[in-house]
């Protein structure tokens, strides 16, 4: 969805609004039975705590303390530059389809 919304594509914003609706009258009813199948009583209980699509933001809770793990913080920080490595071409090529050059505007050329 959002990804239509940066492209600013009619035709990519109906193709993804019929796919959520497709996942959810069809896929997530066939999923849920198939989970009631296998885990039974388990499931139904899991089902009654947990909201289906949105969650549930009064259930969260801060802990008394936070322990930051300096491995797994480098970890993520390896990842973001990994996501900014592949985003930032998919911007600049995104704003090239769309006519609009981003380098050629921050450089102020054109």
């Amino acid at each position: 969805l959002a990804f239509a919304l940066f492209l600013e594509s009619g035709v990519m914003l109906i193709a993804v609004g019929a796919t959520l609706t497709f996942y959810a009258v069809y896929l997530v009813p066939y999923e849920e039975r198939r989970l009631r199948q296998q885990f039974g009583e388990r499931y139904l209980e899991y089902r009654r705590r947990t909201p289906m699509l949105w969650p549930r933001w009064s259930a969260f809770r801060t802990p008394p303390e936070v322990n930051v793990h300096l491995r797994s913080l480098g970890k993520e920080l390896r990842r973001v530059c990994i996501l900014a490595l592949i985003a930032v071409p998919t911007e600049l090529f995104c704003d090239e389809l769309r006519g609009r050059p981003l380098l050629r505007l921050i450089a102020g050329i054109g």
